[in-house]
């Protein structure tokens, strides 16, 4: 990717970290009643599900540097926008998590913030290895969902 590509793409890629950054969600939770707790624990086994399909797609297409700088970039922004709707669905489930559960989204909240900063510095300082740097993120998010899927099993029972 040349830098001409990297300036004409960054500002956009910026828009979305704000974006990511803005939508962002924070660990804690307000004491719930025990009929609250219940009432909400169907809620946040939805929003694990929907975090997992956000995660699963996420990593469904693997980045693919081939092309032109420009195909490149729309290519980054594509991953980006599954990045977004991750980080979205992180913050529904953080905002009914606490204790352990709590414990792993906020981990995996910030390894989201580092796929967005991968994604948004590689592209706006046109770095050549682009591609490692954001696979790797997508591996550290993909672990730190499993943390994430195996302490929801606790509230969320396969069913």
């Amino acid at each position: 990717m040349n830098r001409t590509t990297a300036r004409r793409t960054a500002p956009a890629l910026v828009a979305l970290a704000l974006a990511l950054v803005v939508g962002g969600c924070s660990g804690d939770s307000a004491e719930e009643t025990p009929s609250a707790a219940a009432s909400g624990s169907g809620e946040l086994c939805s929003s694990v599900s929907d975090l997992q399909k956000s995660v699963d797609d996420l990593k469904a297409e693997p980045l693919d540097l081939t092309g032109t700088p420009e195909e490149v970039a729309a290519k980054v922004a594509a991953l980006g926008v599954r990045a977004a709707t991750v980080k979205d669905n992180l913050g529904k489930v953080s905002a009914l998590s606490d204790g352990p559960l709590g414990e792993a989204v906020g981990e995996m909240n910030m390894k989201a913030d580092a796929l967005s900063e991968s994604l948004t510095l590689a592209v706006a300082e046109g770095q050549e290895d682009i591609g490692p740097k954001i696979t790797a993120a997508q591996e550290e998010l993909t672990t730190a969902f499993d943390d994430v899927s195996t302490k929801a099993e606790a509230v969320c029972p396969a069913g």
